[in-house]
């Protein structure tokens, strides 16, 4: 918002005057002009041999037809739009270990925008996503309405799949978003993974780990030849028991 102010004008002689004010329309990109025109009635009067200034106003008629008037100034409104610009978030998965076949868990992932982020970004509807077993999947496309920097949370839910180990880092994605004339543009897109070094501009990778042993309880599997460590413990601690008998029947013989 701003107020600009024309030149002083000079009045020679009393009388009722009015001036039109109007705007010319621009070639910048993104705005509308106003088509308003405002009409200004100035009265001036002789008093004692001095012009004097004894009235002003301002009056327009508006959009529904219903006459405005002003004392202060003529008011413009200029409306500046850009068209929307979209860009869709990728998150992947990997998977480590042997899965045995038919046991690739279903794995999902969820966007949250940053409470700090500017105006002008609308998540999609579905804010959510899902990966069977290794792979790649998109979220829904966030929409962008003005210039700005805006920041993103992408993290895995966490699941009950025995055997796997999910991933508990965040991903964070940075979206910088220009205005140049008028036309919003996609600058740069980052995706960091927090507490680490690593970045890329990409994708969020988030990676699970498969150990069958985990599907067991940390318990030895039958079959295992651990199985026989008991065992074999047991028949090694009798062996030692009927030496020692033995040898306590020889001393009590001598």
């Amino acid at each position: 918002e701003d107020i600009a102010r024309f030149s002083t004008i000079t009045f020679t002689e009393a009388g009722t005057y009015h001036f039109t004010i109007g705007e010319e329309p621009g070639t910048a990109l993104g705005y509308d002009y106003d088509d308003h025109t405002w009409d200004l009635e100035i009265e001036v009067k002789d008093q004692g041999g001095f012009l004097m200034v004894t009235k002003n106003t301002y009056t327009k008629t508006d959009a529904d037809g219903q006459e405005v008037t002003s004392d202060e100034e003529a008011t413009f409104t200029n409306d500046y739009q850009v068209e929307a610009i979209g860009y869709t978030p990728t998150v992947t998965k990997a998977v480590t270990g042997d899965v045995p076949e038919g046991r690739d868990a279903q794995f999902r992932f969820a966007l949250t925008a940053r409470e700090d982020n500017p105006e002008g970004a609308v998540l999609p509807k579905e804010a959510e996503v899902s990966i069977q077993g290794s792979g790649e999947a998109d979220f829904g496309e966030i929409e962008f309405e003005q210039a700005g920097t805006y920041r993103f949370d992408i993290r895995e839910a966490d699941g009950h799949e025995a055997g796997y180990t999910y991933d508990e880092h965040i991903w964070r994605m940075t979206v910088e978003v220009a205005d140049e004339d008028g036309v919003l543009t996609i600058e740069e897109v980052t995706y960091e993974k927090l507490g680490t070094f690593m970045s890329n501009g990409e994708a969020a990778e988030f990676t699970n780990e498969y150990d069958e042993a985990v599907t067991t309880g940390g318990r030895v599997k039958t079959g295992d030849p651990a199985d026989f460590s008991w065992p074999l413990a047991g028949v090694g601690i009798s062996a030692l028991f009927i030496l020692i008998l033995l040898s306590w029947r020889r001393k009590e013989e001598e």
